[in-house]
């Protein structure tokens, strides 16, 4: 989630931080085990986000899913090195983005999926031209690579406008309405519809108000499926949140993960509608 950006979004809701210095690549696609590349008939899932934490927005339905069989797999962009939080104590750069590919590591285990993905790109910068265009071509080789049956990803707004969620959605968005082997399969936004008073006023920590004020909500009309999920699941995406210990002190993590679930249900939008063409835009 990158929180030194959204503190930043406190005084400027759109505000981008420039790039400090690059990222080590610790991870590249060459590293991909031979059980990542999926075959077969059953149902895969394909969760798509640019930092290790991401995934704590649909942590539930990830655990509901591998639980009931489905080959869950988790993609980060980056290993989120640029993500300064001074209660850890880790400095920025290599050291905290292996800190925090090992969280994810350990959250993938507590959901019960198959370990991360990592592309090993530069934190905070995926919308620099050569950053966005390595992007595009990673992604495009493990999608044509792994066939998922579903893809889950950022909406338009990456949650609270970060660059990176947005270049993520962006670049998936773009992949799905041009490559012909994803035509079977199904792209998903995850979107927060607009908070209401009952939820934000049971906040303590400034992170989550933070969160809450930069947020760009989705309309409720748009969205299409509503995943709830089992007292099992949310424990399990309890458990995993825990382990960004790198990002979250105890009290930010028992607010987010409020925030996560205090509807009882994760809101997804489908991303392209298919049928027979119609000759207005006006009729349905």
């Amino acid at each position: 989630m990158s929180l030194h950006h959204l503190l930043e979004l406190t005084l400027s809701r759109r505000s981008l931080l420039c790039p400090a210095f690059l990222l080590f690549s610790v991870l590249h696609t060459s590293s991909y085990s031979q059980d990542q590349a999926v075959t077969g008939s059953h149902e895969i899932l394909m969760a798509i986000f640019a930092h290790p934490d991401d995934e704590s927005v649909i942590a539930p339905l990830l655990a509901k899913y591998a639980r009931q069989q489905v080959e869950v797999y988790l993609v980060f962009a980056t290993g989120g090195g640029k993500g300064l939080r001074k209660h850890a104590g880790i400095p920025m750069g290599e050291p905290l983005a292996r800190a925090r590919m090992n969280e994810a590591r350990c959250a993938a285990r507590h959901l019960g999926v198959h370990a991360p993905i990592f592309l090993g790109l530069e934190d905070g910068s995926l919308g620099d031209s050569q950053q966005f265009t390595q992007l595009h071509h990673l992604l495009d080789s493990l999608l044509d690579r792994n066939r998922p049956t579903a893809v889950i990803t950022w909406d338009p707004g990456g949650y609270y406008g970060h660059i990176d969620h947005r270049m993520i959605s962006n670049v998936v968005t773009e992949l799905y309405q041009e490559k012909d082997y994803l035509s079977n399969s199904r792209l998903f936004y995850f979107g927060v519809p607009s908070w209401n008073r009952e939820i934000t006023d049971t906040l303590r920590t400034i992170l989550a108000k933070a969160l809450v004020n930069a947020t760009l909500s989705t309309r409720r009309s748009l969205f299409t499926h509503q995943i709830t999920w089992s007292v099992q699941d949310l424990e399990a995406a309890r458990a995993a949140l825990s382990c960004h210990q790198s990002q979250f002190t105890p009290a930010e993590m028992k607010d987010l993960f409020f925030l996560n679930t205090a509807e009882n249900v994760i809101h997804l939008r489908s991303a392209f509608a298919t049928g027979q063409a119609r000759s207005s835009i006006w009729k349905d």
